[in-house]
């Protein structure tokens, strides 16, 4: 889990077989449940995306969620 500035405007893309794909900065980022920093209860953000690296054995994998498919598929109902 990587806590991350709540006001953030990195831009991030993955990139698959040559297609790039732009993930917009508000889904890069979700709210905590209030966590303890310094002595104080805050409220945090933490980055969306989340790092695996048991899946693939020696790989670095990832799991994209929600975060990711709401910025590449559509749905179109007629």
């Amino acid at each position: 889990m990587w806590i991350v500035p709540c006001n953030t405007t990195t831009l991030v893309e993955l990139s698959f077989g040559g297609q790039r794909y732009p993930i917009h900065p508000l889904d890069l980022t979700t709210l905590t449940d209030p966590i303890e920093v310094n002595g104080q209860e805050r409220i945090a953000c933490v980055g969306a995306l989340k790092g695996v690296d048991a899946w693939g054995g020696n790989e670095y994998d990832m799991s994209l969620g929600d975060s990711f498919l709401r910025n590449v598929y559509s749905v179109y109902v007629p």
